[in-house]
């Protein structure tokens, strides 16, 4: 599988994963730095996502420095026997960065270490989620009704 197909690959895996999860979720398509996903949580807010997706569990690669912000969170996906979910905040991705970037030598780019990232393995409770109860009960009584939940949402929030 080339880069292209193990990225693309990731970041829908991320997006199937969100959604089951309750969020809504928009592609950026490669047209917002350092976010390839936006998500929607039911209460209004949102956050945006960075995928990096790999075929097996090694390095990942950051060429740019990550930017401190508190509502981007940092998804890294091992496709091999998985997928794998790797969650960390912008404020764990950045200084084990910076850490990184310090020991480098020469031309190496700058990336975190699999030690690094394998010990963020299925935190999906890091994410944003106010509300969400409430939402699955308003699914649960609409759909005693005939109307989804996602129906519902698009009816109050899009109509």
């Amino acid at each position: 599988m080339t880069n292209y197909h193990t990225q693309w690959t990731g970041q829908f895996y991320v997006a199937a994963e969100l959604t089951k999860r309750g969020y809504l979720i928009t592609f950026t398509l490669g047209n917002a730095p350092v976010t390839d996903l936006l998500a929607r949580v039911p209460d209004g807010s949102s956050f945006s996502v960075e995928v990096k997706s790999r075929s097996t569990p090694s390095h990942f690669i950051i060429p740019k420095e990550p930017p401190a912000r508190d509502d981007q969170f940092w998804i890294f996906v091992v496709l091999k026997d998985g997928p794998r979910y790797f969650i960390a905040t912008s404020d764990e991705v950045r200084p084990a960065w910076l850490d990184h970037k310090s020991k480098l030598k020469g031309g190496s780019l700058p990336a975190l270490n699999w030690g690094v990232v394998q010990k963020w393995e299925d935190r999906w409770d890091i994410l944003p989620l106010e509300n969400l109860n409430e939402l699955e009960e308003k699914e649960e009584d609409q759909q005693a009704g005939g109307a989804t939940g996602l129906e519902s949402l698009i009816s109050d929030e899009f109509i």
